[in-house]
């Protein structure tokens, strides 16, 4: 099935984006999934409890890493991200871009690897790019 969010990115994101579905379809409890270009560009997705939260690298306007401009926050708040400020109810807070889905949906593994994919390129990241993976 093919989200909404995969037909934001270049078809070239294809196997990137087929290898993160898989990661985060098999993502135990508290497990998590990240790719990084560098350090100011990198996802994050992490199973904990009934959600599965996709953060990427904040902008340094609040504190993340990030060298991101407006319309690049404007994009990537476009597809549902939040940002620190949104969330100043959640007890945990970073200074990354993230949203929630809910981890008890068969569709949500991939469409949290969807946005992941459509975050990296948001922020620059070319497909061909080498992209340090960690699965836990």
């Amino acid at each position: 099935m093919v989200t909404p969010y995969a037909r934001r990115v270049d078809s070239q994101w294809t196997p990137v984006r087929d290898a993160l579905r898989a990661d985060v379809a098999g993502l135990a409890p508290h497990g998590s999934v990240m790719l990084t270009a560098d350090a100011q560009r990198f996802v994050e997705i992490y199973h904990e409890g009934e959600r599965l939260s996709v953060d990427c690298a904040g902008s340094q306007a609040w504190g993340g890493p990030a060298l991101t401009d407006a319309d690049q926050d404007a994009a990537l708040t476009g597809l549902g991200f939040t940002t620190p400020t949104d969330r100043r109810d959640e007890t945990e807070v970073h200074s990354s871009f993230r949203i929630h889905l809910p981890a008890d949906r068969p569709e949500s593994a991939d469409r949290a690897a969807d946005l992941a994919v459509a975050a990296l390129a948001i922020l620059g990241v070319q497909p061909t790019d080498h992209l340090a993976r960690d699965v836990s």
